[in-house]
């Protein structure tokens, strides 16, 4: 038994060594990895043009929907890290950050006027007072959406 594990290991380790390797040549991936930067402010855009067609970004009555608008209010709210992030060192990038700084202002007065309540965890804030924080979250992903630019 002893001696058949002795001769098994080593052909595993030879076969297993040739696993992994790859025809293409290793591309270097870090910060300063320019293709990188390009996919994630690429993927940025795609993932901001979806967001602004949600319901709650283009309704012309966000008091009435608003009550709904939580997921959306949270995959925006995601989306200001990533945008500073993906934008920094960029020409860009001052427009992105007043940009980002304004959705992430918007999103703190949702939740301070209690907008955003998760259904069952209590009763909303007023239409009178959530429709204008959705309005004002709204115009504030329309300009990081413009800040960040189209997908490509």
């Amino acid at each position: 038994m002893r001696t058949r594990l002795v001769l098994v290991v080593p052909v595993l380790l030879l076969a297993l060594s040739g696993c992994g390797e790859s025809a293409a040549p290793a591309r270097p991936v870090g910060p300063g990895d320019a293709p990188t930067e390009r996919t994630s402010l690429a993927d940025l855009q795609t993932k901001l043009a979806s967001i602004a067609q949600d319901e709650c970004a283009i309704t012309k009555n966000p008091a009435a929907v608003y009550p709904r608008c939580g997921r959306f209010v949270r995959e925006v709210q995601n989306s200001t890290p990533a945008a500073r992030a993906d934008s920094k060192g960029l020409a860009i990038e001052p427009g992105v950050r007043s940009a980002a700084d304004a959705v992430d202002a918007a999103v703190g007065q949702l939740a301070r006027d209690q907008c955003t309540t998760p259904v069952g965890a209590g009763t909303p804030g007023p239409p009178q007072t959530c429709g204008p924080d959705l309005e004002a979250l709204q115009a504030a992903v329309r300009a990081l959406v413009t800040a960040v630019g189209p997908p490509a």
